[in-house]
Formats: C-alpha cells, sequence, structure tokens
C-alpha cells in the first residue's frame, strides 16, 4: 500500500469510502488525524503518570503493556465506531501492529515521562 493509500485509509475512518477518491488533500488530513490520534494517547499517559505509581515501576514493561493497551482500545473498541471497512482478525498483523505501538507510544512515554516530571513525582 502506497503512503498515499495507507494516509487516505486513516482519513475514510471519519469520511469513509470517499477519503480513497480525496488525492493528496485525504492523505493530508489522513496524516493530521493520525498525529492526533498519537498525541492523544501520548497526552493521556502523560496525565495518568503523576497519579498511577505503577507507571513509575518497569518502564520496559509499562512501555510493552501501554502500548498493548493502546492496540487494544484502538482496533477493538474505538475503530468498530469508524467508518473504516470491517475485516476479518489477523493475528499476524495485530501482533505487528501492537509491536509498533509499543515502539512508537509505549516505550517513548514510559521513558520520556519520567524525565518530564522529574522532581515532580515521587515514585
Amino acid at each position: 500500500m502506497s503512503p498515499e493509500r495507507l494516509l487516505q485509509f486513516v482519513a475514510s475512518g471519519l469520511f469513509g469510502p470517499e477519503a480513497f477518491n480525496g488525492g493528496a488533500t485525504m492523505a493530508i488530513t489522513g496524516l493530521l488525524m493520525h498525529f492526533m490520534i498519537a498525541i492523544s494517547w501520548t497526552l493521556l499517559f502523560y496525565l495518568l503518570y503523576p497519579r498511577l505509581s505503577i507507571l513509575r515501576k518497569n518502564k520496559i514493561l509499562v512501555g510493552v503493556i501501554y502500548g498493548a493497551f493502546v492496540w487494544v482500545m484502538m482496533n477493538r473498541v474505538i475503530l468498530p465506531f469508524t467508518a473504516i471497512p470491517k475485516s476479518p482478525f489477523n493475528p499476524v498483523s495485530a501482533l505487528i501492529g501492537m509491536v509498533i505501538l509499543m515502539l512508537m507510544i509505549g516505550m517513548p512515554n514510559a521513558f520520556l515521562a519520567p524525565k518530564y516530571y522529574r522532581g515532580v513525582v515521587r515514585d
């Protein structure tokens, strides 16, 4: 899948199948939506970090669990309410998606939040 088509796929969650006919405009919209979603999950982690001491225990485990949590919430809770066409569950794709979220959302948050909150939050 080309990057443009992938980003149009993201936009199709809001705009439906018409997003695939929207060219670069829909691709840019999909990119903005993608970053908005990623920033929202990051913001949630940063809001929870000072309130949940468990997030300050084992950074690697927290990163893995948070990445898996984000995958489950997006794929099993949020996406079913969007206009994205439903597809059959594929365990390999699910695992790949989960690992990507662990590495790109979970781990950075788990390792950077302590630096942000240094001196503010006590373990």
